[in-house]
């Protein structure tokens, strides 16, 4: 296995862990470490920290198809998910989930969520007959991508995963990290006083 998968395997096993175990005060701590271990990866802890100027963003305009939207506003932002994944030739599957994640919080919630583990469950059915990963999206685009669309920890590590994976191991654990933000989403909206 050449090094480049071996880390990015080793990045989602420990983005995996963090999401399953650790507090978010204590993910951010083990997080900072990381960034010694992983010196060349961008840290999605960075994503909310002000290193990363506003302007950065300049990939998609809000022109032409980007400029409207047909029922709703979960899609506005300056760096579009259908750009994302057109330009980097993210596959299918792995754009229609990460699509879900996307927009999770801002339309149709655990709904989505579900809708995303569906295709992770037909991606790991076709990972397992055969198919490889269409493209990749480089770290520096899953960051400006994630601060564009206003993804929290969760789901820009989820979406990272979904436009990085390699073997069908890292789509057993992206599989694992949504099932754990629909329990904690489950949690959160049973708790007395949460609203919906």
């Amino acid at each position: 296995m050449n090094s480049e998968i071996q880390r990015n395997r080793e990045f989602i096993s420990n983005v995996l862990r963090i999401t399953l175990t650790a507090s978010q005060d204590g993910a951010i701590e083990v997080l900072k470490k990381w960034r010694a271990q992983f010196p060349e990866y961008p840290l999605l802890y960075d994503l909310h920290n002000p290193k990363i100027p506003a302007g950065a963003i300049t990939a998609t305009k809000m022109t032409g198809a980007n400029a409207r939207q047909v029922g709703g506003d979960h899609y506005e932002a300056e760096l579009q998910h259908w750009d994302v994944i057109v330009d980097h030739g993210v596959g299918y599957l792995e754009g229609c989930s990460s699509k879900y994640v996307t927009r999770t919080r801002k339309k149709n919630g655990l709904q989505d969520l579900e809708k995303s583990v569906h295709y992770v469950e037909k991606l790991i059915e076709k990972a397992a007959s055969g198919l490889g990963p269409s493209g990749t999206v480089p770290w520096d685009v899953c960051m400006l991508f994630a601060r564009a669309n206003k993804l929290d920890m969760d789901e820009s590590m989820i979406c990272t995963a979904l436009f990085r994976w390699q073997t069908p191991d890292d789509l057993k654990n992206i599989l694992a990290m949504i099932s754990s933000l629909i329990i904690r989403t489950r949690a959160a909206q049973a708790a007395p006083g949460a609203a919906g």
